[in-house]
């Protein structure tokens, strides 16, 4: 298994990934010409890189608060909730992990590292076959990532259809 620093660093690279998707979405911070929905996203990229320096310190608890914080703002932030399921995975929860990035994707689909971050939680719950299907999804969005190898290491081969000669037939 992966040590905590790995662990750490691996997250954190989904975190960082996820504010500088905000930052190239054209929101920009001091900024009050925009208009009021891109502005009020724009004021919340802060608290993101915030919380991401808090995890690179260790402090998840006040992390997790201040992804909780954005979300009261901003309950459709898909940073703050890839952010919040990040929290929950470094300190080996995944079962919140795992629901924090669930529904980022359910808000964002595209979104190459909570499909990641998600097939990894399910991994550490043993949901393996969803985890294959959110690491597809994955390979799709983002087909030149260094980070498939490890999440298909941690997989294993994918399991072959029993050919026993005592195996049932297949449905017709």
């Amino acid at each position: 298994m992966l040590g905590a620093n790995v662990k750490r660093a691996l997250y954190l690279a989904i975190i960082v990934a996820v504010i500088a998707c905000a930052f190239a979405g054209g929101f920009v911070l001091g900024r009050r010409s925009k208009p009021a929905a891109q502005s009020e996203a724009g004021d919340l990229v802060l608290p993101l890189y915030q919380a991401a320096t808090l995890i690179m310190e260790g402090n998840l608890v006040k992390a997790r608060e201040l992804y909780k914080k954005v979300l009261a703002r901003d309950p459709k932030s898909v940073g703050a909730l890839v952010g919040l399921g990040s929290t929950y995975g470094l300190q080996s929860d995944y079962t919140n992990a795992a629901a924090a990035f669930e529904k980022a994707l359910s808000l964002d689909d595209q979104n190459a590292a909570a499909h990641w971050a998600l097939a990894k939680a399910q991994i550490y719950l043993g949901e393996k076959e969803r985890a294959r299907a959110h690491l597809e999804r994955f390979k799709q969005l983002d087909p030149t990532s260094s980070r498939i190898a490890d999440l298909e290491n941690m997989l294993g081969p994918s399991p072959q259809p029993d050919a026993s000669p005592n195996a049932a037939p297949p449905h017709r």
